[in-house]
């Protein structure tokens, strides 16, 4: 955790002017480790805002912290340097893009918990004589629902268990984590400054980026791509028996439906695969079936995706594929030609 003043975040962070650790709060993990150390426990470590989705912490040697300062991770010296050192995977996602507003102050705590996150898990690990390897994993976020209300989350886990949460104004220890994580609760709640840095990253600046990205990429989010699907055969599950494969590939957004199906009944045996990208952001699906060779006969797959606007897939074992909005287009196409056909009849048969 850092000791990092809200005043300071428009200030430069140079190797010389690092955060430093709030020496009552350094004092008080030191007779948290002692306590835990006695009762036979292990504390966790670092359990504030490391903005790193997980890390695993060991010794470093003089090579990486000198690659590691040469990297960034010292701090940055610049609102924009801090951004620059958060990975941005589509070019619309740049501050640049959409505008630094708001979130230059966030910019600089992000490069500040990211240039001692490490020297953190370091220093407590030898405070509380915990062993390496050390593995620690956040998710943070926001969702913005309509009329700009917003839910947040911090969840913190330790050796691949959750074991804190930050809700409202405190952090909780999680329902089932161990009973030594309650020494590190008490710790983090009396830092009331970092409490305080949360809350604002969580209930102001998260929202206020979220909807920053949403509109800036609001062309790219909203875009729709329609799938191609087709069907195959697998391996032979057996003697007698034949493996059904429904390849569905090239739709965006990734939310969709594939089913196997009998008519409207669906068949419980689908089994889907994860979906998968592909090199164009698009993605990949397929979807199996394991049936009786003589069952195949009227099996079907079909496809549901926000693209085809309500007129689904759907490929028929050992024929071709239609959507439902061209079956019915066909069938009322026949029904029209029939009637035609009657009323020609019968004025035919009227002028006779």
């Amino acid at each position: 955790m850092l000791g990092v003043k809200r005043e300071r975040s428009k200030s430069t962070y140079g190797n010389e002017d690092q955060p430093e650790y709030n020496p009552e709060r350094q004092e008080a993990w030191k007779l948290a480790g002692e306590s835990a150390a006695r009762a036979g426990g292990r504390l966790c470590p670092g359990l504030g805002v490391g903005l790193e989705a997980g890390h695993r912490g060991r010794e470093l040697s003089g090579r990486e912290r000198s690659a590691g300062q040469s990297a960034g991770l010292r701090g940055a010296p610049r609102a924009a340097s801090a951004m620059s050192a958060l990975p941005f995977l589509l070019l619309w996602a740049l501050p640049q893009a959409w505008g630094t507003s708001g979130v230059g102050d966030a910019a600089v705590y992000f490069g500040g918990y990211r240039s001692s996150f490490t020297r953190d898990i370091k220093d407590f690990a030898k405070m509380l004589q915990v062993a390496y390897p050390i593995e620690l994993q956040l998710s943070a976020g926001c969702e913005i629902h309509p009329g700009n209300t917003s839910e947040n989350f911090l969840h913190v886990a330790y050796e691949g268990r959750e074991v804190v949460s930050f809700q409202e104004t405190s952090w909780k220890a999680a329902p089932e984590a161990p009973d030594w994580i309650n020494v590190a609760i008490t710790v983090l709640n009396q830092d009331q400054e970092t409490r305080e840095t949360v809350q604002w990253l969580l209930n102001d600046t998260c929202p206020q980026f979220a909807s920053g990205l949403l509109e800036a990429g609001k062309s790219e989010l909203e875009k729709q791509v329609k799938p191609k699907a087709w069907l195959s055969s697998g391996p032979g599950p057996g003697p007698g028996r034949l493996l059904l494969v429904c390849h569905v590939s090239g739709f965006y957004p990734k939310p969709v439906w594939v089913m196997w199906m009998r008519g409207e009944q669906e068949q419980s045996g689908t089994q889907q695969g994860d979906i998968l990208p592909n090199a164009d952001e698009t993605w990949y699906l397929q979807a199996t079936l394991d049936v009786e060779t003589g069952d195949a006969p009227g099996l079907a797959c079909r496809v549901n995706h926000s693209s085809l606007e309500g007129q689904d897939i759907i490929l028929y074992w050992g024929g071709s594929h239609a959507s439902v909005g061209l079956i019915a287009l066909a069938v009322l196409t026949c029904l029209v030609s029939l009637l035609a056909l009657i009323i020609g009849l019968a004025w035919f048969k009227k002028r006779r």
